[in-house]
C-alpha cells in the first residue's frame, strides 16, 4: 500500500512539473512582439496619443493576460481583429461612431498609432486562453485515485 501511494506522490510531482513547463511555454508564446506593445500601451493609456486623444481603454474593454479589464461604456473589442482584419486601422482613422467621432474630432490618431492599436487588437485576438494541458490533467488525476 506505501508503494502505490509512493507511485501517486511521483505521478503528481511529474505532473505539477509538465504543467509548469508548459504554462511557461504558453507564457512565453504569448507575448507581444514591439509593435503590439506599443499598441497595448495606447489602449491602456500608458503612452499616450500624439494628438492627445483619451486611451481606448476608458470607454472599451479588451480580454487580455497582460491588461486590466477596461470600460463597458463601448463595444468589447477583444475579437474585433477577427471581425475587421487589416480593416481596423482604417476604421480607426474615421470612427462611425458619434461619440468616437467627437472625443477624437480634434485629435486624430496617426497612422503609426492606427497600425499599433491593430497588432494590438491582433494580438488579442490570437492570445489563447484554453490550457493545452486540461485534457492530460484530467487523465493522469482520474489514473492518481
Amino acid at each position: 500500500m506505501k508503494r502505490k501511494g509512493l507511485i501517486n506522490g511521483i505521478r503528481l510531482i511529474v505532473l505539477s512539473t509538465m504543467i509548469g513547463l508548459l504554462s511557461f511555454q504558453s507564457y512565453a508564446a504569448k507575448t507581444m512582439d514591439a509593435e503590439a506593445s506599443a499598441g497595448k500601451k495606447l489602449f491602456e493609456g500608458s503612452s499616450s496619443f500624439l494628438n492627445g486623444g483619451p486611451a481606448c481603454i476608458s470607454c472599451h474593454n479588451v480580454n487580455h493576460s497582460e491588461l486590466i479589464s477596461g470600460g463597458l461604456f463601448a463595444k468589447d473589442l477583444t475579437k474585433v481583429y477577427d471581425r475587421m482584419g487589416e480593416g481596423i486601422a482604417g476604421w480607426l482613422g474615421a470612427p462611425p461612431f458619434p461619440a468616437m467621432a467627437a472625443s477624437y474630432q480634434n485629435h486624430p490618431l496617426t497612422e503609426n498609432e492606427r497600425n499599433k492599436l491593430m497588432a494590438f487588437f491582433k494580438s488579442a485576438n490570437e492570445e489563447k486562453k484554453d490550457s493545452v494541458c486540461i485534457p492530460f490533467v484530467a487523465e493522469v488525476l482520474t489514473e492518481v485515485k
